[in-house]
Parts: C-alpha cells; sequence; structure tokens
C-alpha cells in the first residue's frame, strides 16, 4: 500500500510538472475600448507601461490619428494638433517613454514628446511594421526597427534608429518577397520575416446616382496587411467562403537572418505557394528562440493559420496549425509576442459563417506547444491586428469589429 501511494503521488507531480504556467482565473482577453476616438480602422497599439499607450489608425473626416490613453485603455483621447494631412496612410505604430513612431506609406513620423507633436523621420521607407528594440520600460527608449521596403526603387529592408526615430539607417534583406515584420535580439543579431498574398478582386465600379456621389466616402487604407482583407484594407466578414479559383502562385513566406548588423543575410525558411509570415518575434535574451506567425487565405490550399519556430536560430520548424475549412471556417494569424524567456502570445480571427471571433493561442515553453485561450464574449465580431504584452499578466491588442468597421483595444488581464 506504501509502495501505491508512492508511485501515485510520484505520477502527481510528474503529472504537474508538465502543465502550463496558470494565470490568474480572472486574466482574460476581454474589450477594453470598443470604440477610441471614433476609428474606423487601427493599424496598431503600443504601451509604454501598464498604463500608458497609444493606438493609430483612421478615422472618417479626420484621416490618420493617434489615440492616447493613461488609464489602462479604459479612456483614450484624440491628440490635439497633429497634422498628418489627409492623404498620410498609417501602416504601424510602437511608443517607448516618450518616444512614439508610426510607419505610413509616406515613410516613418516620430515623436519624443509623448505624441504631442510628429516630425517626418530621415530614412526608413514603406515599413509595415515598426517594434521597440530592448525590454519594455528599460533601455532609453529610443531604439526602434522597422521593416518593409525603400520608397525608391522598392528595394527591401529593415531598418534602426537609435535617436528616437529623428533618422533610421537600412539594411537590404535581399529577400525574393515582401518584408513585413523584423525581430531584433541584439545590435548585430536580427530576423526578418517576409512573404506575399494574391491580389484581390478588383472593387466594384462606382454607382451613377448622382445622389450617391454626395455621400462622405469612408477613410480607406488602401493598404492590405492580410490576405483576409479587402481592396480598402478593411476584414471580410465574408472570409470563411470557398475562394472561387486557387492561386498558390500569389503566396510566398521567407524568413533570413543576419547576425553582423544587417550587412549580410542568410535565408534560414522559404517556401511558396502555401502561406506568408507576418510577426516574428524572440524569447526575451535569446537570439535562437524564436517564433512567427503566418497565414493563408482560402485562395491557398494550405489555407489556415500557422506558426513556426527556431530552437537553434537556424532550422524553423511548424509547431502550431489552425487549417481552415473552405465555406464553413478560416483562420487568421497576425501578431505575435513574447513577454519573457519561454512564454509568447499570438493572436489572429476565426472568420464563420454567423459570426467572427478573435484567435488567441498562447506557450509557455518557448513555442514547443500552443494552447487556444478563450477570449470574453464581449470580443466577439472583433478581428486582432496585432498585441503589445506589458508583463506575463497585461497586455493589449489593435482589433477591429468586422461587422461595423470600427476599431477598438482588447486588454488581457482582471476584468473589473
Amino acid at each position: 500500500m506504501a509502495l501505491l501511494k508512492f508511485v501515485v503521488a510520484a505520477a502527481c507531480i510528474l503529472a504537474a510538472s508538465s502543465l502550463p504556467v496558470n494565470h490568474s482565473q480572472a486574466e482574460e482577453w476581454y474589450l477594453i475600448s470598443p470604440n477610441p476616438g471614433q476609428l474606423t480602422f487601427a493599424v496598431g497599439v503600443g504601451f509604454t507601461d501598464a498604463t500608458t499607450g497609444f493606438i493609430a489608425g483612421g478615422a472618417n473626416g479626420a484621416g490618420a490619428e493617434v489615440l492616447k490613453t493613461t488609464d489602462g485603455g479604459k479612456t483614450f483621447n484624440v491628440i490635439p494638433g497633429i497634422q498628418f494631412g489627409v492623404d498620410i496612410l498609417l501602416l504601424a505604430a510602437e511608443a517607448a517613454k516618450e518616444t512614439v513612431i508610426v510607419t505610413s506609406v509616406f515613410g516613418e513620423l516620430y515623436s519624443n514628446d509623448g505624441g504631442k507633436t510628429f516630425k517626418h523621420s530621415i530614412g526608413g521607407g514603406t515599413s509595415q511594421s515598426v517594434r521597440y528594440v530592448g525590454h519594455l520600460g528599460e533601455g532609453d527608449g529610443l531604439h526602434f526597427g522597422i521593416a518593409g521596403a525603400k520608397i525608391a526603387g522598392n528595394q527591401q529592408m529593415v531598418g534602426l534608429t537609435n535617436n528616437g526615430g529623428i533618422s533610421f539607417t537600412t539594411y537590404p534583406t535581399g529577400s525574393y518577397t515582401e518584408s513585413r515584420y523584423a525581430a531584433f535580439p541584439t545590435n548585430k543579431v536580427f530576423y526578418s520575416a517576409s512573404g506575399q498574398f494574391p491580389n484581390p478582386p478588383p472593387p466594384p465600379p462606382a454607382p451613377k446616382d448622382t445622389k450617391m456621389q454626395e455621400i462622405v466616402q469612408p477613410v480607406r487604407r488602401q493598404y492590405r496587411k492580410s490576405a483576409f482583407q479587402d481592396h480598402n484594407g478593411n476584414f471580410m466578414a465574408d472570409s470563411w467562403m470557398k475562394a472561387k479559383e486557387l492561386q498558390p502562385s500569389g503566396y510566398a513566406a521567407e524568413i533570413l537572418k543576419t547576425v553582423d548588423g544587417g550587412q549580410t543575410w542568410q535565408s534560414l525558411f522559404s517556401k511558396n505557394g502555401s502561406f506568408y509570415f507576418n510577426e516574428i518575434d524572440c524569447g526575451t535574451d535569446s537570439t535562437t528562440n524564436c517564433c512567427a506567425a503566418a497565414e493563408a487565405g482560402n485562395e491557398s490550399p494550405a489555407a489556415g493559420a500557422y506558426i513556426y519556430c527556431t530552437f537553434d536560430g537556424s532550422t524553423f520548424q511548424e509547431v502550431y496549425s489552425s487549417p481552415s475549412v473552405p465555406g464553413k471556417e478560416s483562420f487568421s494569424l497576425m501578431g505575435l509576442e513574447f513577454v519573457s524567456p519561454s512564454e509568447a502570445w499570438a493572436c489572429g480571427t476565426e472568420f464563420k459563417q454567423f459570426g467572427v471571433h478573435p484567435l488567441y493561442v498562447h506557450t509557455v515553453d518557448g513555442g514547443k506547444t500552443w494552447t487556444q485561450v478563450e477570449a470574453n464574449p464581449d470580443t466577439r465580431g472583433y478581428a486582432c491586428l496585432g498585441l503589445d504584452m506589458i508583463s506575463p499578466t497585461v497586455g493589449y491588442a489593435a482589433v477591429d469589429n468586422v461587422g461595423r468597421q470600427q476599431a477598438g483595444v482588447a486588454k488581457f488581464g482582471n476584468k473589473v
């Protein structure tokens, strides 16, 4: 009997050791701000600490806007006096300390006074993503990295600034496809996640009714960050439907790495005809444990959401997949961010015939295994574009209400 008790106890200990780190049962992803500042769409969210942060996007009649919160996302206020111009189209946003950087189709813009004023950066390009280089709350708040293309010549690149966005130094990656996201574990080791997807069908012709021309047209992104967006950059609620035809030739994916600060690059992974990569990140203080989100629309024979990770800094392998079932449901996965050496979150969207839901997946073992985490029901109807994790217990996500074409902010923490 004593031996039996020992065996049972040992089995319980082993089972317990294999369980993931448990968060508080009260911690969840929930909608903290359903309509901050009347934004039509969001392009990114960046927080400097657990309570102060920014969301950038576009609003009807106002063009590009940056909003700020100082109460953990409960309220957002439009930063007055910013004159981006109606033609400026923002693509991404990030913040650290007093620095805020937003990227646009005409290059990067920076603020070194907490978002009060913005100026155009020197260098850079049309960058789809921007991220702070360093741990949250640490460093000087001046080092940021971007990924995209040089405006002149469309050369694929990543870039770095060490002066809060005043100027960027860019490094051509040599990728055969579009540079989309990047990770910067050190000032010498960078990863670039690249990819492309097919163009959508052309928009329907404008109505000939002259009365319709008097209606104020909504703000248009005219830039697609995802295959699940239409020609205006809005998420498509009918993404679950079967594609009219497969277009595998429109998909490409590649991950590249440099260990000499961008001077030379090595392709670690490349694949055509399946999916494209979105955000990539590395475990805290690691140059070898990195993961990248990937997705493909129903035009691909590999439609679905994926995560690829490396544990040796050279070989990327599939560690998570959520295949779409065209005609029933489709999965998107755009954002991915580590919050510690072993814990990370990724977010995307689940499109179904009778509803849209954000998709959150979580790992506590450096990306070896991922578990889907159910969000609060108040997030239903929203698609997740990206996230910013402040700590293992606090995080924020930029979300769009697909039906109402309205931006929002979701939060991970205790809903009170």
